[in-house]
């Protein structure tokens, strides 16, 4: 004998099966999937702020300083935002970083006596 069951699945749709345990409850249907709107502009952020994108040839410094050492690349990274941020204070962290270079590499001559 068949007796009509019926349930409520997860969502509160009330379906009416017979036999649910041998046939599978037919599923309420779905919402065709939109296609989602383009995101807006990506606001700067602490990884991409605008004095290292205000260069005027449009080129952000991470561009350029990626190939270079730690040190050359920090002191083209504060020459190329010293306009826009911090002025002086920016190209004296430069010579700073190409001091520290430069001393670097005269330690590594005299460790291999050139």
């Amino acid at each position: 004998m068949t007796v009509p069951v019926k349930a409520t699945v997860a969502i509160g749709v009330k379906m009416s099966c017979e036999n649910w345990w041998h046939k599978p409850c037919p599923r309420p249907s779905q919402p065709e999937p939109q296609a989602l709107p383009e995101p807006p502009e990506p606001a700067p952020t602490p990884v991409t702020p605008s004095h290292y994108r205000q260069h005027p040839s449009g080129i952000q410094a991470i561009t350029i300083t990626e190939g270079f050492s730690f040190n050359l690349g920090n002191v083209v990274k504060y020459v190329w935002r010293s306009d826009h941020k911090n002025g002086i204070e920016d190209l004296e962290k430069a010579l700073w970083y190409l001091a520290r270079e430069i001393d670097r590499r005269k330690a590594q001559l005299k460790e291999e006596g050139k």
